[in-house]
């Protein structure tokens, strides 16, 4: 009876301290991020940093291309459409995005700040010349080096989809789940019971009930 409560208060300052461990590794890691940010604009230049994080805000909208792409069939060029569709992003609607980044607050536990504080934090530099810089000759090329590996990335990206829609559709329960796939018997209340159960005591007095309201037939025949 007293080994139970004293070893509860024994472990609350060891329990204390690794928490507090915790915090300050993933505090750490967010500072790693503001230095590695700042590392960057120094060789590339602020504004293309913060061009590339405005880019992560829109996130949603390269995922609803891709999703696009996949419940169509999956075919066309997924990546050129990717592009096209975050370049049609109008400058308003990125700004619309990034105010609402600025209201997210970074959690305890968080690996990353929020990209709104990210891009703040980087359009409070000086402005400054960036020391790499990459001229349209290398962009070309390095263009034409990933154009052969595209359409496998894009494929990549419609089966990642794929796959998590078909992880969601195939549910397993647990041992002891009552769930169990529904069939058109089981649901149509109109229709036979599939595997009905016996009783396990019967009803004796059946309690009164008032007039049955209307059935949606969605319900009926789900």
């Amino acid at each position: 009876m007293v080994t139970r409560p004293l070893m509860w208060l024994l472990s609350r300052p060891i329990e204390a301290a690794l928490w507090l461990q915790a915090r300050l590794l993933y505090r750490d890691l967010q500072r790693a991020e503001y230095l590695a940010d700042e590392r960057a604009a120094e060789l590339a230049g602020a504004a293309a940093v913060i061009e590339l994080h405005e880019h992560l805000l829109l996130h949603s909208t390269a995922e609803l291309t891709v999703q696009r792409h996949a419940l169509g069939g999956g075919g066309g060029d997924v990546l050129g459409e990717v592009r096209a569709a975050l370049q049609a992003v109008p400058r308003h609607e990125i700004e619309r995005r990034l105010a609402t980044a600025r209201l997210e607050a970074p959690g305890p536990f968080d690996t990353h700040p929020p990209l709104g504080r990210r891009i703040e934090a980087l359009r409070r530099r000086p402005p400054h010349t960036a020391h790499v810089t990459l001229d349209g000759w290398t962009s070309t090329r390095i263009d034409a080096e990933l154009a052969p590996v595209e359409p496998a990335v894009g494929r990549a990206l419609i089966d990642g989809y794929q796959s998590s829609l078909t992880a969601a559709d195939s549910y397993r329960p647990r041992a002891g789940s009552t769930f169990a796939p529904r069939t058109m018997t089981s649901k149509c209340r109109c229709g036979p019971v599939a595997n009905p159960v016996a009783p396990t005591s019967p009803t004796r007095s059946p309690a009164t009930t008032d007039s049955p309201g209307a059935t949606v037939a969605r319900e009926r025949c789900a």
